[in-house]
């Protein structure tokens, strides 16, 4: 009896969730009557379905627990998704819930008024907490570590500090934006207010270790193709554009120019093509000469009164003033 309620529980489930994919998906305005309604239902289904899993949970054979598991799980996370989108069109619609609850097995209406002012009081206290995103198109993460601080800047904004949003609804919107690697981190995680906690633990401690990121940015400079001459200006701006971003990238995770300053500056020059290399020496003998009044071979090692983070940005400046003359 209990195997043919929960088939019976997860087809109507099935049946709740496509419907709340169509209404979410459907580009006109949403029912809200219909919405509400719909909601309710998928969480009457959704509990009763949960109860009938604990109660056959001992007639499951061993061998086929874990794909029982994992279907228990898909379930629920589709449930848990279907009312997230629902609350977040109601939102965004900017419609107010009803007071009332639809509720499907009232037992024969033996609910007291007591209970329904309860109930609805409930209802209202969860719609205070229901998705409330701006409409904008939340970055996707793949596990690229350099594409880590702006995607939690964003996410952190829109997402992780609404606290309109219950931990279910940022766990749903979480895992709905990674992709790769960065989803596989945090496969396993059931859909619960705790895992929201655990997925983002886990996912700062693997992606938002600046150390990686800076080595990661590292690696990209050594990546750099040499431009052979300086009439390449396609290579010259690809050269100028890729080592401005890593090092605003690098100032923006607190690196200090002190410890990759040296370092990009020598990729920069050997990237460079000869002609430009020596005309860019030549300038900051000229340059330093003038000013300090040291010595050429003092002017072209990196002296304690001209900063690494100067150098590179006189060091970007003549690459970026070389190629718009030309273009």
């Amino acid at each position: 009896m209990n195997q043919a309620l929960k088939k019976t529980y997860r087809t109507q489930l099935t049946k709740l969730v496509d419907r709340a994919n169509e209404m979410s998906d459907d580009n006109a305005p949403v029912d809200h009557k219909e919405a509400i309604v719909l909601i309710n239902r998928l969480k009457s289904v959704n509990d009763s379905l949960k109860r009938v899993n604990i109660e056959v949970a001992s007639e499951i054979p061993v061998d086929k627990i874990e794909s029982e598991c994992e279907k228990i799980i898909e379930y629920e996370d589709k449930a848990v998704a279907a009312i997230a989108r629902l609350e977040f069109e109601l939102s965004s619609a900017g419609g107010k819930y009803a007071a009332s609850i639809v509720d499907a097995e009232e037992d024969g209406g033996s609910i007291t008024a007591e209970g329904r002012a309860a109930r609805a009081a409930s209802t209202r206290a969860e719609t205070k907490r229901a998705v409330r995103l701006p409409k904008l198109e939340l970055i996707k993460f793949n596990g690229d570590y350099k594409m880590w601080p702006a995607f939690w800047e964003q996410f952190e904004t829109a997402v992780h500090n609404n606290n309109d949003l219950g931990e279910s609804s940022k766990f749903t919107y979480l895992k709905s934006v990674l992709t790769g690697n960065a989803s596989i981190t945090v496969q396993g995680l059931t859909s619960s207010s705790s895992s929201y906690k655990d997925a983002v633990e886990l996912l700062k401690e693997q992606y938002g270790n600046n150390e990686k990121i800076a080595d990661n940015y590292t690696q990209q400079l050594l990546a750099l193709t040499p431009v052979k001459t300086k009439n390449d200006v396609v290579s010259l701006r690809k050269l100028y554009n890729t080592a401005s971003k890593i090092t605003r990238s690098l100032q923006t995770l607190g690196v200090s120019p002190q410890n990759y300053g040296m370092m990009v500056k020598s990729i920069l020059l050997k990237a460079l093509p000869f002609t430009m290399r020596t005309e860019f020496l030549k300038r900051q003998v000229t340059t330093n000469d003038n000013d300090d009044n040291e010595s050429v071979a003092g002017s072209v090692i990196s002296s304690k009164e001209i900063s690494y983070e100067h150098q590179i940005s006189q060091l970007l400046n003549f690459i970026k003033l070389e190629v718009e003359s030309i273009e």
